[in-house]
C-alpha cells in the first residue's frame, strides 16, 4: 500500500514563543475529529504511525480523522515542555487544536485524540485533563507518570467536567526503579507501578480507562506493536 503524502506546516505559538514543524496526514473522508501525536518525529520515522493510522481508518475501526504529528523541536525543549507544563497544555488546546481544526477538519465533531509516549505520554494526560472538552480521548504509551513522585496521579482535577476515555499501556518489562535520567531527575517508581497507579486514580474519578501491559520494554518496537490495538481500544 503506497504511503499517504504528508503536508508539512510551520506552527508558531504565542504562548510558548517558539515555532515548530507539524506534519499533517489529511483524512481521506470527511473528518470526525483530530488525532494529535506529540513526539511527532518518533511516531513518523520510528513507529511509522502514518500507515498504521491509514490502515485502521480504511478498515473502519477508527473514524476518519485529520492527523497531526507535532515536532518536539529538540530534546531540551521536549524536556522543558513535557513535565506537566501548563503553558504547553495551553498551546496545544487553545492554539494548536483550533489552528488544526480550522484548516484540516472544519466540520469535525470534536472526537479528538491526544497521544504521546514516555515523557509526552505524561504531557498528553496532563493536557487532556486540563482541557477535557478539547481531548475526550487520550493515548499514553509508557507514560512517565512517576515524575515528581507521581505528581499528576496525586493531583488529578477534583471535579470532572467530562468523563474521558484513556488508553494507558506499559511494557511488562518496564520494572526498573531508582533510575537516574540525568539533570537531577530520579525515577523512584517503575513505569509499570506508576502506570498502574494512574490507571486506578483515573478510574476512581469516573474516567473510562482501557489498560494493557504489553509484552515488551520501554522502546520503539514495543510502542509500534502496541499502537494499532491501542487506537482501536479508544473506540471500542
Amino acid at each position: 500500500m503506497p504511503e499517504q503524502e504528508l503536508i508539512q506546516c510551520e506552527f508558531e505559538s504565542e504562548t510558548l514563543r517558539n515555532q515548530r514543524t507539524i506534519w499533517i496526514q489529511p483524512s481521506k473522508r470527511e473528518p470526525e475529529g483530530v488525532l494529535v501525536f506529540l513526539d511527532g518525529e518518533y511516531y513518523l520515522a520510528h513507529i511509522r504511525a502514518a500507515p498504521i493510522v491509514s490502515e485502521l481508518q480504511d478498515e473502519g475501526t477508527i473514524p476518519p480523522m485529520a492527523v497531526a504529528y507535532v515536532s518536539c523541536i529538540d530534546n531540551d525543549i521536549r524536556w522543558t515542555e513535557s513535565f506537566c507544563n501548563e503553558d504547553f497544555a495551553k498551546c496545544v488546546a487553545e492554539e494548536l487544536l483550533p489552528w488544526l481544526e480550522s484548516r484540516f477538519a472544519p466540520a469535525a465533531e470534536g472526537e479528538n485524540i491526544l497521544a504521546g509516549l514516555s515523557l509526552t505520554g505524561l504531557s498528553a494526560a496532563h493536557t487532556a485533563l486540563l482541557y477535557p472538552n478539547a481531548f475526550p480521548r487520550v493515548l499514553c504509551q509508557s507514560g512517565s507518570f512517576w515524575w515528581n513522585n507521581n505528581w499528576l496521579t496525586k493531583n488529578l482535577p477534583s471535579e470532572t467536567t467530562r468523563n474521558q476515555k484513556f488508553r494507558i499501556t506499559v511494557g511488562n518489562e518496564e520494572t526498573r526503579e531508582d533510575v537516574d535520567h540525568g539533570k537531577g531527575l530520579i525515577q523512584r517508581d517503575s513505569q509499570t507501578a506508576s502506570n498502574e497507579q494512574m490507571r486506578d486514580a483515573l478510574s476512581a474519578k469516573g474516567h473510562d480507562v482501557s489498560y494493557s501491559a504489553f509484552q515488551g520494554d520501554h522502546n520503539i518496537a514495543s510502542w509500534r506493536d502496541d499502537l494499532p490495538e491501542s487506537l482501536r481500544a479508544l473506540f471500542a
